[in-house]
């Protein structure tokens, strides 16, 4: 079952046993814009979401719905906020993501799903395959 961003963050502060006040508290924000948080359908800014599941002591990752709705610069600016590893990232890596990226968001969803379908037909191919690293 799908799962707005909104009914994400409530099954998870009801999980961990808090109220909209308490979370709210632990953001440093009022009950109200938790419960609007709560009914919101489409996620926030990446900001927002980090610092919600701080507050819920869960990954990013367990509340984003939709990782495409985040620009790379906002993703880029979520690293280096959090202290991310630079290092870590290979900057061809980094800059094919940013190619593939461009080019996948200017398909329609038809279009996307073949470019899935063929994305993970090249991973089958050992000539196309990384080696381990």
């Amino acid at each position: 079952m799908f799962l707005t961003f909104g009914e994400k963050v409530k099954e998870l502060r009801i999980r961990k046993g808090l109220s909209q006040k308490q979370l709210g508290e632990k953001m440093g924000i009022r009950q109200q814009t938790v419960a609007q948080y709560e009914k919101a359908i489409e996620q926030p800014k990446l900001a927002t979401v980090r610092k919600i599941s701080n507050a819920l002591d869960v990954t990013i990752g367990e509340l984003v719905t939709d990782w495409s709705e985040f620009s790379p610069g906002e993703i880029f600016e979520d690293m280096e906020d959090n202290e991310i590893d630079y290092s870590a990232i290979n900057p061809r890596q980094a800059a094919n993501d940013n190619r593939i990226v461009k080019y996948f968001h200017d398909l329609n969803y038809a279009g996307q799903e073949k470019a899935i379908a063929y994305t993970k037909d090249l991973t089958k191919i050992p000539d196309y395959q990384k080696e381990d690293e």
